[in-house]
């Protein structure tokens, strides 16, 4: 099975080839190549035992970005007969400089370094914790809005007007080409609106306008009443 292996120029190169059967009597041969394709040298491989193969002397990594070790398995000890038997497989050996990998480790983050950045997270978090906590609730928002219905512009009929008209139903009739509100209750209309389109006319699609009607008939489940609003 291909592998990438990152060796430093000169290192030997660990060539080994394990046929699977345990098969002792097979030519193996190791092709280099070189990062351009270039064939550097064949290396013939020796059993060892079990159906391990390896060189008999090392090979040492060139001065290449990287090399590819393909290994073919011959049938006879001339190598000219490719085994039917046994598929090609491959190493990638990769040249590294041993200063770069020197400046990659100076340059990581110590461990005091990691835990000042690490405690400067947790502060930011609990900062915006606590200007979270600080934020008025909805009843809270609700209870100032009740405390101002004498001071302001706001009565409790506006306050109640408004709920009404974001928690009911909202229904478009395309006869009356109105906007109907409802109480929560998807019942009691609380207000109705003419449609109008881009030309004045009423209409129930491509609505540009909506006018208040005045006089809003207020319907539930068991009387039908009219009001003016």
């Amino acid at each position: 099975m291909a592998q990438a292996t990152f060796l430093e120029v000169g290192d030997a190169v660990p060539l080994s080839l394990q046929i699977v059967d345990g098969a002792t009597d097979q030519y193996p041969q190791a092709e280099i190549y070189d990062n351009e394709g270039n064939n550097l040298t064949t290396i013939s491989l020796s059993h060892v035992g079990d159906g391990l193969y390896q060189p008999s002397s090392p090979y040492t990594m060139p001065d290449e970005v990287f090399i590819n070790a393909v290994y073919i398995v011959y049938s006879d000890s001339g190598h000219t007969t490719e085994s039917g038997v046994y598929l090609r497989d491959m190493d990638t050996f990769v040249a590294i400089d041993p200063d770069d990998y020197k400046a990659v480790v100076s340059a990581l983050a110590t461990t005091a370094q990691l835990a000042a950045a690490q405690a400067a997270i947790i502060a930011e978090v609990d900062a915006n914790e606590t200007k979270i906590d600080a934020l008025p609730s909805a009843v809270d928002i609700d209870t100032q809005l009740s405390s101002s219905h004498g001071a302001g512009d706001w009565s409790s009929a506006d306050i109640d007007f408004l709920k009404h008209i974001e928690g009911g139903r909202w229904k478009i009739d395309t006869v009356t080409n109105q906007m109907r509100f409802y109480k929560a209750d998807n019942v009691t209309e609380v207000a109705r609106f003419n449609l109008l389109d881009a030309d004045g006319a009423p209409a129930s699609a491509d609505v540009f306008e909506r006018v208040r009607v005045t006089t809003t008939t207020t319907t539930t489940s068991t009387t039908t009443t009219t009001t003016t609003v």
